[in-house]
């Protein structure tokens, strides 16, 4: 999870795009899961910023070419739908285990 702070990012300091905004918060819990986000709208892009980790910090395309820092401020909590959007494969190994499970039950 990420903060964004008033600090903007000069262009020169922009990396390659490393993500962008997928979902939204649910307004009557605030639960979450994948690349959420409650202050921007689907679609918005996220860039590495030049020499400093991505575990560290990022930029938020706020405006077209107008990036504002966003700090690591924890990890997100665990949603079972991270599970979907951050590893595609499950969703061909989760069918053949529950093929390879039958076929050892019928046995």
């Amino acid at each position: 999870m990420y903060e964004v702070k008033e600090e903007t990012v000069q262009e020169s300091d922009i990396g390659k795009v490393i993500g962008e905004v997928k979902t939204k918060p649910n307004d009557m819990t605030g639960n979450y899961y994948g690349d959420a986000s409650n202050a921007y709208s689907k679609g918005t892009k996220y860039f590495e910023i030049i020499n400093i980790s991505t575990g560290t910090a990022i930029a938020v395309e706020v405006e077209k070419n107008k990036w504002q820092k966003a700090v690591y401020a924890n990890e997100a909590p665990f949603h079972w739908m991270n599970l979907f959007t951050k590893t595609p494969l499950l969703l061909i190994v989760i069918p053949i285990a529950i093929v390879i499970i039958f076929r050892y039950k019928r046995r």
